[in-house]
C-alpha cells in the first residue's frame, strides 16, 4: 500500500512535467520559471482549504450523515475554497503578467496551479493530520481531476482578459470550476465511482472541446494582430 502511495504522489507532478514541455515548445515566449513559480504557489494555495476543512471539524460540518450535509460539504468547504485558493493565486500573481493574454495562456498557468494543488493534497496521503485524510481514489484521481478544473477556469478568465470581460469571465471560470469540483467530491464522498467515471467521461470531452477553442481563439488573435 505504501508503494501505491509514491505511485499515486508522482501523477500530478509527472503532468506537471509534460504541461511544462508542451508549454516550452509551443509558446517559446514563455519565461520557465513563470510556470514553475505557478506550480510551487498552487501547492500553497491548498492551505486555505485545509483551514476550512479543520474549522469545519471543529463546527461538526464533516460529520456526514445525509444527503444534504454531503452536498454541502461537497460544494462549500470542498469544492469552493479550493478554487478560490487556486483563483486568487492566478488573479494576483499571474493575470497581470504580458505573457498572460488568450485562453491558451490562462489554461497552461491554471493547470499548473492545479497540479501543484494536486501534488500538495497527495502529500498529506504520507501525513497524519487530525481531521483531514486523502483516501486512494482521491490520490489516484486528483491530478487528472486538477487538470480539468484548471483547464475550465483558465480559459473563461484568458478570455476575458483577451476580449475586455473579465470580471464576467472571471467569474464563469470560477464557478465553472467549483461546480465540477463539488461533482467530484460527491462522487468521493458517496463513493459512487461508476458516477465517477460518468463524471471523467464528460468532464474530459468539455475540457478537450474548451482547450481546441482556445487554440482557434489564440490562432485567430495572431493572425489579426491582437497579440
Amino acid at each position: 500500500m505504501e508503494f501505491l502511495n509514491y505511485i499515486y504522489f508522482v501523477i500530478p507532478p509527472a503532468i506537471a512535467v509534460l504541461v511544462f514541455f508542451y508549454a516550452k515548445a509551443q509558446q517559446n515566449e514563455w519565461p520557465a520559471g513563470l510556470l514553475i513559480r505557478a506550480f510551487v504557489w498552487g501547492m500553497f494555495s491548498i492551505v486555505l482549504v485545509l483551514t476550512v476543512q479543520v474549522i469545519a471539524a471543529v463546527f461538526d460540518l464533516d460529520n456526514l450523515t445525509n444527503l444534504r450535509r454531503i452536498l454541502f460539504y461537497s460544494l462549500v468547504i470542498m469544492a469552493f475554497f479550493s478554487e478560490l485558493g487556486k483563483f486568487t493565486i492566478l488573479k494576483v500573481f499571474f493575470y497581470p503578467k504580458k505573457e498572460f493574454r488568450t485562453p491558451v495562456d490562462g489554461i497552461l498557468v491554471s493547470v499548473m496551479i492545479s497540479l501543484g494543488f494536486a501534488t500538495m493534497n497527495n502529500i498529506l496521503s504520507f501525513v497524519n493530520i487530525p481531521h483531514l485524510s486523502v483516501s486512494s481514489v482521491n490520490a489516484l484521481s486528483a491530478g487528472p481531476a486538477n487538470v480539468i478544473f484548471g483547464l475550465m477556469m483558465g480559459f473563461f478568465i484568458g478570455l476575458g482578459k483577451l476580449r475586455k470581460m473579465r470580471l464576467v469571465d472571471s467569474m464563469t471560470g470560477l464557478a465553472a470550476a467549483i461546480f465540477f469540483h463539488a461533482l467530484y467530491d460527491f462522487c468521493l464522498l458517496t463513493r459512487d465511482y461508476k458516477l465517477l467515471w460518468a463524471f471523467f467521461i464528460g468532464s474530459a470531452i468539455i475540457a478537450i472541446s474548451l482547450w481546441i477553442a482556445a487554440l482557434r481563439i489564440h490562432r485567430d488573435a495572431l493572425e489579426e494582430g491582437n497579440l
